[in-house]
């Protein structure tokens, strides 16, 4: 087509377009909280560390593993850009059968060569569902996790010192392929 006839209109990029479908349709599914262009997705994150682990998270890989009883995913991003060599983050979620099980969000902070710094939080979802479970949708069939304003509090580890000092909030919808 010519420019006379598209006048002042622009063809859109195909991923551009896919992206934008999906962020309007996670909106109407009530997985709000993210609106940029990641293939994979991404979250918001709200609490007392965002200053330390950011308020936005979009993951750059993501790896699954389907099994007859369980199903896990997790998301990885950090290291492939020069302001976060360094700084790992990550958020995978499990189910077995129909239930989720766990939810985690972990950020590993080596910046500092002296020190390895950890903030790490979740929901444990067994074998008692903590009130926010039922807002974590993990969809198969749609390959995405849905996370509609799940407050994850701060892991407690015997093994990891945790820097976690309060609850995080997390919004948004992550993608798998």
């Amino acid at each position: 087509m010519s420019d006379t006839v598209l006048g002042a209109m622009r063809l859109v990029d195909v991923d551009a377009a896919r992206t934008h479908f999906r962020n309007a349709l996670d909106q109407l599914a009530g997985g709000g909280g993210y609106a940029g262009n990641n293939k994979y997705g991404g979250v918001s994150l709200r609490g007392v560390d965002v200053d330390k682990i950011g308020s936005l998270y979009e993951p750059e890989m993501v790896s699954v593993y389907p099994s007859d009883i369980s199903f896990s995913v997790s998301w990885t991003g950090g290291n492939s850009k020069p302001e976060n060599v360094g700084h790992v983050t990550g958020i995978s979620a499990s189910r077995i059968g129909n239930d989720i099980q766990i939810l985690q969000l972990s950020v590993q902070d080596y910046r500092n060569e002296s020190e390895l710094i950890s903030y790490i939080y979740n929901i444990q979802c067994y074998p008692i569902k903590a009130p926010d479970c039922s807002k974590v949708i993990l969809d198969e069939t749609n390959k995405r996790l849905i996370i509609n304003s799940v407050t994850l509090t701060p892991f407690d580890s015997s093994i990891v010192t945790n820097s976690a000092t309060g609850p995080v909030a997390v919004s948004g919808t992550l993608y798998w392929e």
